[in-house]
This record gives C-alpha cells, structure tokens and sequence, in this order.
C-alpha cells in the first residue's frame, strides 16, 4: 500500500515560539513579539495595541506579519 499523504518532516524545523522564529527567519531581533488568535477582532487588537505603544513613545516601529498555522495534532 503506497501512502498518497501523512504526517511530513519540519524541513525548516519546529518552533515552540512561532513569532520569534519568523523573525529570527528574516533577520530581525525584536524587543517584543506577540502571537495574536486568528480570526473576529484579532487584526484590529494588534493594530490598535501596536498604534498605542508608538504613540505612548514605548515602540518607534512595528511590523505586524499574518501567515498560516497548521496545528500539530
């Protein structure tokens, strides 16, 4: 019997912290990462969050970045 699909291998590996991998991934070292639930008022949190901690002078830049998450089990 030849499998068509199941579980495949992390060819980039695992993370137990996904925000600070995507950083990592892309050169950045950022101070504070968050990792927000999906979906409902999820973006619109961030972005007010975010707005608040450069108007507040606590930030002077921010990237929010959305991607996919595939549960592992």
């Amino acid at each position: 019997m030849t499998l068509i699909s199941g579980p495949a291998k992390p060819v980039l590996g695992k993370s137990n912290n996904y925000p600070r991998s995507v950083a990592n991934r892309i050169g950045a070292d950022p101070a504070r990462v968050i990792l927000e639930v999906g979906g409902g008022q999820g973006p619109q949190h961030l972005v007010t969050e975010l707005a608040g901690e450069i108007a507040g002078g606590r930030s002077e830049v921010s990237r929010p970045t959305r991607s996919g998450v595939i549960p592992d089990g």
